[in-house]
């Protein structure tokens, strides 16, 4: 019989997508969102099992899945064993990544039940991070809701001490609270680490704190060279990030979610004027800051999607007109703008999505734009402008 593996992804992983193809498909913003899918586990199995006989390799990354079942299943390591994992004899790598829904978890019970015989003697370990639920060496390429490596559970220790390649696979991480000795130890621990997500930070406001952090990586030469893309969420550029995007010398592209831009005489704007090309923006309030602007940051940008939130007044309509009318008349390379809308309040008001579109369109002066770019409008949910250019039909 031949064997068989096989890698089950359940989750919505979203790919910014490339301009020329926008045409034909809908486009989904740069910024990974987790689906509220609903698996019942039970008939995973079923379907799983239907060729369980050959299966040599099986991956399930069930991120994004809200997962019914009549027990404990997939998090319980004996149910698991007895109902799911011994009805494949031949079965050699196991790779697992859940993240579980109860409010209240006991993690020290969880991994208890895979600390028997069958999970030793295959080699499986187990790991746990607030409710994240992943086979160990992690094999999967994106690690959410990170805190720090002195809070990862195991039922096997050893394995985070002495296997220093057990974060290898990561390529992007979403930290729940980023500090400096975190960062320092990521660049060691993560090689293939190339997109960072944070959406807090663990110091104060304080000038002379910030510049001590400063003053720290500049002594230590801290510097992760291979991340280009970061998202970040709340906060300012100019106070407590700033520190964070001095240690990216190679940042192309970044996604700011309600995230104050640095002040125009600030070291941090030069440096975001020259680097960044690709840039995705989260809520209302950051388009604003454009529309009031006169100065145009992020003077290379090449690609640009507005991600709004369906709150309108009359007066943010006009702000948000004047910013987009910025973008498309003073940014010379820019070659693609989509407008959309959180996808979160779109869920929400699915109804509204469409007035709203039509609203923001209607005031755009459509001739001066047209000199330049194509308007590719979907009528329910986004808008995309394309450089002639490049435009390919």
């Amino acid at each position: 019989m031949t064997q068989t593996s096989a890698d089950l992804l359940i989750a919505d992983t979203v790919p910014l997508s490339d301009p020329s193809k926008w045409r034909s498909r809908v486009p989904i913003y740069g910024r990974r969102r987790l689906a509220s899918r609903r698996i019942d586990f039970h008939q995973l199995i079923n379907a799983i099992t239907q060729f369980s006989l050959s299966l040599v390799c099986l991956s399930l990354n069930l991120i994004g899945c809200y997962i019914t079942s009549s027990n404990d299943l997939p998090f319980n390591g004996i149910q698991l064993q007895q109902q799911f994992l011994q009805l494949m004899p031949k079965l050699q790598q196991f790779h697992l990544y859940a993240i579980l829904t109860q409010d209240l978890i006991d993690i020290k019970s969880i991994l208890s039940t895979f600390k028997n015989h069958f999970w030793l003697d295959h080699n499986w370990t187990v790991g746990m991070h607030d409710k994240y639920l992943y086979t160990l060496p992690f094999h999967f390429d994106k690690l959410y809701d990170f805190t720090d490596f002195d809070r990862v559970d195991s039922n096997n220790y050893e394995i985070l001490i002495n296997n220093p390649r057990i974060w290898y696979n990561v390529k992007s991480i979403k930290f729940k609270i980023a500090n400096f000795d975190l960062l320092k130890r990521i660049r060691i621990k993560m090689p293939k680490l190339h997109l960072i997500s944070i959406d807090y930070f663990n110091y104060s406001d304080n000038t002379q704190d910030l510049h001590m952090i400063q003053n720290q990586i500049n002594n230590m030469n801290v510097t992760l060279d291979r991340i280009m893309t970061v998202h970040l969420t709340c906060g300012s550029l100019e106070n407590e990030k700033q520190w964070f995007m001095n240690t990216l010398p190679n940042i192309r592209y970044l996604v700011l979610c309600r995230t104050e831009f640095p002040l125009l005489k600030s070291q941090l704007t030069w440096i975001l004027n020259d680097k960044i090309e690709r840039l995705v923006i989260e809520g209302n309030s950051i388009v604003e800051q454009f529309g009031k602007q006169n100065y145009i940051y992020f003077s290379n940008l090449q690609d640009l999607q507005l991600k709004l939130d369906l709150t309108f007044g009359s007066e943010i309509y006009d702000e948000c007109v004047d910013a987009i009318m910025k973008f498309l008349t003073y940014y010379e390379n820019l070659k693609t703008l989509l407008i959309g809308f959180n996808r979160f309040t779109f869920n929400l008001i699915r109804s509204s999505s469409q007035i709203e579109l039509k609203k923001i369109l209607q005031k755009l002066d459509k001739n001066k734009i047209e000199e330049n770019y194509e308007i590719i409008h979907n009528h329910c949910q986004y808008a995309i402008f394309v450089k002639k250019k490049i435009y390919n039909l």
